[in-house]
């Protein structure tokens, strides 16, 4: 867990130190698209990942509407499908999530090439998970599905590599209200025992995510 909240600070570190003679004219937003590139980076320094958390957006979108107010768009989505064969029978397995969210952002100069962003942003979020077991004598059909809506407050950190190229970080503090539904069945004659969920929760993201940036 250290090794990776350290990870993006320590990129930022070593990009400061190899890029300090280039332009550092101020930063006027366009169009931004970002990737969260932590799991690529964990992969290759050989760093032990958490699922505690971590932000869940894989891209982003920024579109600037002056020179410091921004609009950002982020997403993760995750389909699976699979079959599994077993001599008792056949295992079909259907895992979804849909992680969306729309907000508002500001920056501030605090150096040459380091800004600071924060803002607000409101999100979205959809998760499924369905086991159907098929067998000589039936079917029996377990699983949950769950759906909430929310948003917080966030604080980053961005770094101007170049005209165009930009690392960045941040951490947020997300509320959701969920709601849902979980489905047991233990006989294939017997309807599933269904069980409906609400919860409101907090879900903090600390800043251990590397996004990259491009500026179009």
């Amino acid at each position: 867990m250290f090794y990776r909240c350290m990870l993006p600070v320590l990129l930022l570190f070593v990009a400061s130190a190899f890029l300090k003679g280039q332009d550092t004219t101020a930063f006027r937003p366009k169009l931004e698209l970002g990737m969260n590139i932590t799991q690529t980076l964990s992969g290759f320094f050989n760093a032990t990942s958490t699922a505690q958390g971590l932000d869940p957006y894989l891209f982003s979108i920024k579109l600037g509407v002056s020179n410091r107010l921004i609009w950002r768009i982020g997403a993760n989505v995750r389909f699976q499908n699979r079959e599994e064969f077993q001599n008792t029978g056949q295992r079909l397995i259907e895992d979804r999530s849909i992680d969306l969210r729309f907000g508002f952002e500001f920056r501030k100069v605090l150096l040459k090439r380091f800004l600071l962003n924060y803002g607000l942003d409101g999100a979205w979020r959809q998760n499924v998970n369905k086991v159907d077991f098929q067998f000589g004598g039936g079917s029996l059909t377990t699983g949950n599905n769950a759906s909430g809506y929310g948003g917080g407050p966030f604080l980053g950190v961005l770094y101007k590599l170049g005209p165009r190229v930009m690392l960045g970080t941040e951490g947020a503090a997300y509320f959701f209200y969920t709601t849902g539904d979980t489905r047991n069945q233990v006989d294939p004659q017997v309807p599933p025992q269904v069980t409906r969920v609400r919860s409101l929760d907090f879900r903090p993201y600390v800043p251990n995510s590397l996004y990259i940036f491009f500026r179009i």
